[in-house]
């Protein structure tokens, strides 16, 4: 009997020790890093509850481990950046975490994010001009040495600079030529290999012009090396994993 005994205890230990050293030899999984960059500017002024209900949608769709910073699209969107949010979803360890606990600290965050945009949606500062293009460069310096990053347009894509206009100029490809090659010039295209992009809330007075600006962009992410998702009015389907 005793002999049985001890072998049953260092056949639960062999069990317990294969148990946690596949655990370590697990890789590291590379969560999600997902900026969403909110355009604050006069020209989406009617827009922030549209903005706010595809926010919900992409929030709630956050999967354990994920950061996510929210920022201002405006005149100054990379020279005077300060997130609205920057906050980071709990793991689950099923060995040593209580799955209760980890869904009420999920469930924090993702109120927390809703709440705090609700506000900023129903009470903000509009500003002048819709700087799109440096939201780029921010979608690379945020989460250095990352692989799996999201960048979340909310905006009309309008850009407005001192570089180029999208408001009022002539879209054609003598356009996007010159303008693409002056950015390159001026080093204002960086590389976005790990990055998918989503757009949410392009928009134009007529179709054609849509397709104009949309093909701008689609060209400027392109020479990025970043992989779109999607480009459109609304997020029709999200996967961030």
């Amino acid at each position: 009997m005793k002999t049985q005994s001890v072998f049953k205890k260092w056949i639960y230990f062999l069990v317990l020790l294969l148990i946690f050293s596949c655990q370590s030899e697990k890789p590291i999984k590379d969560y999600p890093n997902v900026l969403i960059m909110v355009d604050f500017t006069y020209s989406v002024s009617d827009a922030f509850q549209h903005y706010e209900e595809n926010l919900i949608k992409i929030v709630n769709k956050l999967p354990e481990g994920s950061r996510i910073i929210i920022g201002k699209i405006k005149e100054t969107t990379e020279a005077t950046f300060v997130p609205l949010i920057d906050a980071t979803f709990p793991t689950l360890n099923y060995l040593t975490d209580n799955e209760l606990d980890f869904k009420d600290k999920t469930d924090s965050i993702r109120n927390y994010i809703i709440s705090t945009m609700k506000e900023e949606f129903e009470n903000p500062t509009i500003h002048r001009s819709t700087n799109v293009l440096s939201s780029l460069n921010l979608a690379k310096e945020l989460f250095p040495g990352a692989k799996n990053i999201y960048l979340i347009l909310m905006s009309d894509m309008l850009h407005n600079s001192i570089d180029f206009s999208l408001e009022k100029s002539k879209i054609n490809e003598k356009f996007i030529d010159k303008t693409i090659n002056m950015l390159k010039e001026k080093e204002k295209l960086p590389d976005l290999s790990n990055v998918k992009i989503y757009v949410v809330g392009a928009r134009a007075e007529y179709d054609d012009r849509y397709s104009q600006i949309k093909k701008f962009w689609m060209r400027v992410f392109k020479e990025t090396n970043a992989q779109v998702l999607s480009y459109g009015h609304s997020l029709v389907n999200i996967d961030i994993k």
